[in-house]
C-alpha cells in the first residue's frame, strides 16, 4: 500500500498511512475510560454514557479519516500524546486505554497486538486539544 495522507480541512487534521505505520491527530478532547457500572435494577453491567459518547465520537472520526485502511496486522509499537488547553484530571493509563479501545477493528484488530509503548505524554496548556496517535508494525 503506498503512502497516503488524508486531511480534514475543517480541523486541519492529517493522517499519514504507510504499509507498516499510521500517524494521525484526533481533534477531540481526551477522556479517560471509566470503569463499567453495575445496575442493581437490571442486574447488568453497563458503560457510563460519557465514555460511550467519547468512544463513538473517536471511532466515527477514525472511520472517516482512515476509510481505506485495513486494520494493521502483527505486533505493534504505539505512541500517544494527549493535548489539553488547561489542566487535565485523570490517570494517564485511563486516557491510553480509552484510545486503545476506540482504535480496535479500525487501526488495529485488537489492542492485544500492542507489544511496546513509545512516547506516552500529557501536554497541558496546549493551544488545541486532541490526541496524537502513532502506530508502527514491529513484526
Amino acid at each position: 500500500m503506498p503512502a497516503s495522507a488524508s486531511a480534514d480541512a475543517d480541523a486541519g487534521v492529517q493522517a499519514v498511512i504507510t504499509k507498516n505505520r499510521v500517524s494521525l491527530h484526533i481533534p477531540i478532547r481526551p477522556r479517560t475510560l471509566q470503569r463499567p457500572r453495575f445496575s442493581f435494577r437490571t442486574g447488568r453491567a453497563y458503560t457510563p454514557k460519557p465514555t460511550r459518547r467519547f468512544l463513538e465520537r473517536v471511532r466515527k472520526y477514525l472511520q472517516n479519516t482512515l476509510k481505506d485502511l485495513k486494520p494493521l496486522d502483527g505486533e505493534l509499537r504505539v505512541s500517544f500524546t494527549f493535548y489539553f488547553r488547561g489542566r487535565r484530571c485523570g490517570d494517564l493509563s485511563n486516557y491510553v486505554k480509552a484510545i486503545e479501545d476506540a482504535c480496535n477493528k479500525i487501526v488495529w484488530w485488537d489492542d492485544r497486538q500492542i507489544r511496546e509503548y513509545g512516547r506516552v505524554v500529557i501536554v497541558e496548556g496546549a493551544e488545541k486539544e486532541g490526541i496524537d496517535v502513532d502506530v508502527e508494525v514491529i513484526s
